[in-house]
């Protein structure tokens, strides 16, 4: 059986035609979600309607009792509501991260997630990603060629990394990252898995677009969390011999390391721009119209904030608001002007719902972990460990493309654990009454 008929059985082997159409109608959710929101906001009403159509008192106690730890995040925003000077703005927090709310909710009603579904899904997903490398890779080549200038030169010229690279299918570089990032980690476990010679070739082609198009977005969170997950979690569940693995991985390490240092953005992005992102600007130092300002600075601004009011923060709409002030009072003109949130989202989290607010959300990426580790599923470690290290510096949750990718993915994985947790329960009780 090779690598597609696989996925293509699996979803056949879905009796119920109507939950056969609402799994497509998920995975084309799921295979939007580098392209246009528009595709995966009609989608999802598309997939909310049609299990809408299929509630029952039957379905609906297929919803786990855990329902609110994966409805966590979306709580505390709505608590955060009732505290914000910004009712309107908090309204459109809670608007935008509703798919946090209703997925746990409609998901065990639509279908029963299990691990064969999860690789379907992931799968879907990479395929998704694959398709809009290759797409930003032609559209880039066509533009040089369509210039008369010399391609290879012209590509690796700084001009067309990060956001300029994934501009032509208008997402923000660093969300795109994390879904080809979550792909490399799929193709390198399919890799593992897969014997096939003719599997094995269409994982290293796949492979190889994604990996260069991690490059070209350049997302340096990203490509940190990609080789702590190569390096330390995936020999860790998935490989025996380890010593090989490691050598491939070394000499893997020493060609990325080239390829940064051969390409001047790439070398000054990893190196001179990383150290000056994390350094305080000094005393005296004029900040101006043309540099955005550090990270850091930013960071700055929401720490005083959260000295002001630690425990409760300021509400859900608020944060910007309030950083705007601080902006202003240190100088950081273009944060004010662009109204730049904190990037960082455990500061973010800080400032709207205080020290409370972040234990409550560490809590919820523990039970995650938890679940992850218990059942030693790589794709669900991996997926947490992602976003845990790419909220160092965005706040991926407050973004359309990083909640949508959060509320799918964690609750389906979520979900299928718990399920597998429960039938290796009913099947102990099971035999335990045989053996009695």
């Amino acid at each position: 059986m090779n690598f597609w008929t696989e996925n293509i059985e699996i979803v056949k082997s879905i009796s119920d035609k109507a939950e056969r159409l609402r799994f497509l109608l998920f995975l084309l959710l799921v295979f939007s979600l580098p392209f246009d929101r528009f595709y995966s906001s009609a989608l999802f009403l598309a997939f909310s309607f049609s299990t809408l159509l299929a509630i029952s008192k039957q379905r609906l106690k297929q919803i786990p009792r855990q329902v609110w730890l994966f409805q966590l995040i979306y709580l505390l925003s709505l608590t955060g509501y009732y505290l914000s000077l910004h009712r309107s703005l908090a309204g459109f927090m809670l608007e935008k991260q509703a798919t946090i709310f209703f997925i746990p909710l409609l998901l065990p009603v639509a279908l029963r997630p299990d691990r064969d579904k999860i690789t379907v899904l992931v799968n879907v997903l990479t395929l998704a990603s694959f398709t809009a490398i290759v797409f930003l890779f032609i559209r880039l080549f066509m533009l040089i060629e369509g210039m008369r200038l010399p391609l290879v030169s012209t590509a690796l010229s700084g001009v067309f990394f990060n956001h300029e690279f994934s501009r032509p299918l208008d997402i923000h570089a660093g969300y795109l990252s994390l879904y080809v990032a979550f792909s490399v980690f799929n193709v390198v476990n399919q890799f593992n898995r897969i014997k096939t010679f003719s599997a094995r070739l269409i994982l290293i082609v796949t492979g190889a677009v994604l990996f260069a198009g991690l490059f070209f977005l350049a997302s340096r969170n990203t490509m940190i969390a990609t080789l702590a997950v190569m390096l330390f979690i995936f020999p860790l569940f998935r490989i025996r011999n380890k010593r090989a693995y490691l050598a491939i991985t070394l000499l893997s390490l020493g060609a990325c390391f080239s390829i940064i240092r051969s390409v001047p953005y790439l070398w000054e992005r990893f190196s001179r721009q990383l150290v000056s992102e994390l350094k305080p600007v000094k005393n005296g130092e004029m900040l101006n119209y043309y540099t955005l300002e550090p990270r850091i600075e930013r960071w700055k601004c929401a720490t005083a904030l959260v000295k002001r009011s630690p425990w409760v923060g300021y509400g859900t709409g608020d944060e910007v608001a309030m950083l705007k002030t601080q902006y202003a009072k240190r100088g950081l003109f273009i944060s004010y002007l662009e109204e730049f949130n904190s990037h960082n989202q455990y500061l973010s989290i800080l400032v709207k719902h205080g020290i409370a607010g972040l234990l409550i959300f560490i809590g919820a990426f523990v039970y995650y972990l938890r679940l992850a580790f218990k059942q030693r599923h790589f794709m669900y470690i991996s997926f947490l460990l992602l976003l845990v290290i790419g909220f160092y510096t965005e706040n991926i949750l407050d973004s359309n493309k990083g909640i949508l990718f959060f509320s799918i993915f964690n609750t389906f994985m979520g979900y299928a654990i718990l399920n597998q947790v429960a039938e290796n329960s009913r099947q102990e009780r099971a035999d335990e009454g045989e053996a009695s």
